[in-house]
């Protein structure tokens, strides 16, 4: 039987509709749920569609591991016992993003920028731009980068700032450091990292002294901008200047 105040409060007669139009809302969810998680599970989990005993489970395997790497560059600069900080934006950025990452290159970067985060007063949130520089990049660019500021020489400039003289590499190269094996894939790559402006303006592939387009005569110009400097040094959990990460001294 219906109650008498249940009906009285429904006087256009929608009850039903709202029930109907709830259940076909839950049936939607399900459905979804399910393939959500049968294309990524984790992204399911996290949104809370699986089992709530599962939810997070593995961006918190993750975060544990990018946590335990920011120890271990702060005790290695012998900061992990001093009073520091980060600013709470940017740790949660940085474990908002890091979290979602597996690959170990990535996760160490993410890490080194949490540890380049941590400050004395706690304020300090330059580390913002790096994130939003670092969330955009793939797993092959960031072998890219890495690469481009351990090989390139990099030096500074007779004005004060840090820059890369040219770093050249030829597709073989390119293909055993990113692990792509379609050259147009290591292309879109290069270009996309120009438009960052974390490689230099002329980087990308170019053809050296007009040879054909055999790999043996196509060359990619890598060498990384002061940006791009600047992420990796911060990447690395270092928050000073620079040019004292490279122990650089006035030259051209």
């Amino acid at each position: 039987m219906q109650d008498k105040n249940d009906s009285s409060l429904d006087i256009l007669g929608v009850k039903p509709i709202a029930k109907s139009i709830e259940k076909t809302t839950e049936k939607a969810l399900e459905g979804t749920g399910a393939f959500l998680s049968r294309i990524c599970l984790p992204a399911a989990e996290e949104f809370g569609l699986l089992l709530q005993d599962k939810v997070k489970s593995w961006r918190a395997k993750n975060t544990r591991k990018i946590l335990n790497l920011t120890e271990e560059k702060l005790a290695k600069q012998d900061l992990l016992n001093s009073n520091i900080k980060s600013h709470p934006l940017i740790t949660w950025k940085i474990l908002e993003n890091s979290s979602w990452s597996t690959d170990d290159e990535i996760q160490n970067l993410w890490a080194g920028l949490l540890a380049s985060s941590c400050t004395e007063d706690g304020l300090d949130d330059s580390n913002l731009v790096y994130i939003n520089l670092l969330a955009q990049m793939t797993n092959s660019q960031v072998k890219i980068l890495n690469f481009a500021c351990e090989h390139a020489e990099i030096y500074k400039h007779e004005n004060g700032l840090i820059q890369s003289k040219d770093l050249f590499l030829n597709t073989d190269e390119l293909i055993e450091i990113t692990g792509l094996t379609d050259i147009h894939d290591i292309d879109r790559d290069l270009d996309y990292m120009m438009n960052l402006g974390i490689t230099g303006m002329l980087s990308g592939f170019q053809l050296i002294d007009n040879k054909s387009l055999e790999s043996k005569g196509l060359k990619a110009r890598i060498n990384p901008s002061a940006l791009g400097i600047q992420l990796f040094v911060r990447s690395q959990g270092y928050l000073g200047n620079p040019l004292e990460y490279f122990n650089l001294e006035q030259n051209v």
